[in-house]
């Protein structure tokens, strides 16, 4: 099972998840171990992906998982109060990465953008929806700026869906020039807040006549 957790987020919400969740591991790699560590003190183990040991037992990585096995825990914002975990079984996770794959089409000559943080609830959805179907999953930190526009990026990656809420979306075509093109994206799911004309409007000016 595994629970999301944002390095961007407040630490004491973070104490709040791991100690809620129960979590005995972090996950995490060389950018944020010093957080990693300050938050398990002797409660947790770290892993560094970045740098993997070999006393971590394999065992049990042929072990069998049943549908309603939990899958992963989502944490709500938690802005009316404390934050909730929302569980997720891999019977429900699957489902929604198979209704995701026969909606959009996914396959493995297509490029993701994951523009969510992994805590957000439809990142697994991006996550899974990739992974699951063979296709290439391209994470962008719109928190972090780079030297490339998020437009720039999209056409040099050569994405061909993102998922993303309508603020986002407004955000990358506010980066395009005039006549400026990403003919490359065929899809792009709005989602989590509402669509208006202008939004339409700017994606046909921007994207493929062949994109919905």
């Amino acid at each position: 099972i595994y629970v999301t957790l944002d390095p961007t987020l407040p630490s004491e919400r973070t104490k709040f998840v791991l100690d809620d969740s129960d979590a005995n591991l972090i996950v995490t790699n060389t950018a944020n171990i010093g957080l990693a560590n300050s938050l398990a003190k002797s409660r947790h183990y770290v892993l560094n992906v970045d740098h993997p040991t070999n006393d971590i037992a394999d065992s049990e990585l042929d072990g069998s998982i049943g549908a309603e096995t939990l899958a992963c825990i989502i944490y709500t914002s938690g802005s009316p109060g404390l934050p909730k975990g929302v569980m997720e079984t891999h019977r429900n996770l699957l489902h929604r990465v198979m209704i995701a794959t026969n909606s959009y089409h996914i396959s493995a000559e297509d490029r993701l953008a994951f523009f969510y943080s992994c805590s957000f609830s439809a990142s697994a959805r991006c996550m899974f929806g990739a992974l699951l179907n063979g296709a290439m999953l391209l994470p962008y930190d719109v928190k972090r700026p780079t030297a490339l526009r998020p437009a720039e990026w999209l056409l040099r990656e050569g994405v061909t869906i993102y998922f993303c809420v309508p603020t986002l979306f407004r955000h990358v075509v506010q980066t395009l020039e005039d006549g400026e093109t990403i003919p490359s994206v065929r899809l792009i799911p709005l989602g989590s807040e509402p669509v208006v004309k202008r939004d339409v409007e700017l994606f046909n000016k921007h994207f493929s006549r062949d994109s919905v």
